[in-house]
C-alpha cells in the first residue's frame, strides 16, 4: 500500500492554495501555488486573494484552512523576520531571496518594470577589402 505524504505537522490534507514562507531581502514576498502550480509572488494578502479570484473563487476566505495553507506564518506575516519570530527561529531562517526573474508572474497590482527597447547594435568596423591576388587564385 502506498504512503500518503503529509506536511511536517502530520496532516495529510493539502489545501488547493499554498502560500509559501516569506523570502528574505529588501522587498520580501511569498510564493503562491494553486493545486501545486506556482501562480506568482504575493506582496500582501490582497495579492493572494487576487490570485485565488483569478482561479475562479469570487470571494476567497483567506482564513479558511480548507482553501488556503499558510506556510511560515499566517496572512499577517510578510517578512522572514516576522516568520522567524512567530516560529521561535533565528532571524534569517526564512526562504532565501531569489534573483528577480522578469518572466515570473508578479502580484496582480505590483508595478511592473518599464519595458525599454533594445539598445541599437553598435556599428561594425568596415572590413578591409580582400586581397585581389588571393581572390584571383
Amino acid at each position: 500500500m502506498g504512503e500518503t505524504q503529509g506536511s511536517s505537522s502530520g496532516d495529510i490534507f493539502t489545501p488547493p492554495v499554498v502560500v509559501r514562507p516569506p523570502t528574505r531581502g529588501p522587498r520580501p514576498y511569498r510564493r503562491v501555488e494553486i493545486y501545486g502550480r506556482a501562480v506568482g509572488k504575493a506582496f500582501d494578502a490582497a495579492d493572494v486573494a487576487e490570485f485565488i479570484r483569478r482561479a475562479g473563487v469570487e470571494e476567497p476566505n483567506l482564513s479558511d484552512p480548507d482553501l488556503v495553507g499558510w506556510r511560515g506564518g499566517d496572512q499577517t506575516v510578510w517578512s522572514a523576520e516576522e516568520s522567524a519570530a512567530e516560529h521561535g527561529e533565528m532571524p534569517g531562517d526564512g526562504e532565501p531571496a531569489e534573483p528577480e526573474d522578469p518572466q515570473a508572474p508578479q502580484a496582480p497590482h505590483a508595478p511592473q518594470a518599464p519595458q525599454t527597447p533594445d539598445a541599437p547594435e553598435a556599428p561594425q568596423a568596415p572590413q578591409a577589402p580582400e586581397d585581389e591576388s588571393a581572390a584571383a587564385s
